[in-house]
């Protein structure tokens, strides 16, 4: 397949979070960058992402927690997939651990569904 090159101009938090991805992936620039471009036409096709066997995680939390969540990642240089990723892989190493119980977690309050006067 003929190749040809492609130079753009980004934001340094762009360049930033790509380089992040692209160095966790283990892929070069070129192969990271085709591979983010093929995916993106994909999915603005329409297109199911066959080769990634992926599924998207979201979630809603404080604005005070991503602040600390925030501070964090840039003390760490870590990215937030990289961070999250991170604390389920151990969280099930853990688990996975006969010798090692699973942390305990803060039993649910009732709530109070009585109505108020």
């Amino acid at each position: 397949m003929d190749k040809k090159s492609l130079c753009a101009k980004i934001s340094l938090d762009l360049h930033t979070k790509i380089t992040e991805e692209k160095d966790q992936s283990g892929l070069t620039l070129n192969d990271y960058m085709e591979q983010l471009i093929t995916q993106y036409y994909q999915w603005k096709e329409g297109k199911p992402m066959t080769d990634q066997n992926t599924k998207t995680m979201a979630i809603q939390i404080s604005a005070e927690l991503m602040d600390q969540l925030k501070a964090h990642l840039k003390a760490t240089g870590q990215s937030q997939k990289a961070f999250i990723i991170g604390l389920i892989e151990e969280a099930l190493r853990k688990g996975a651990d006969p010798q090692e119980p699973p942390a305990e977690q803060p039993e649910e309050q009732p709530q109070d569904t009585e109505a108020r006067a």
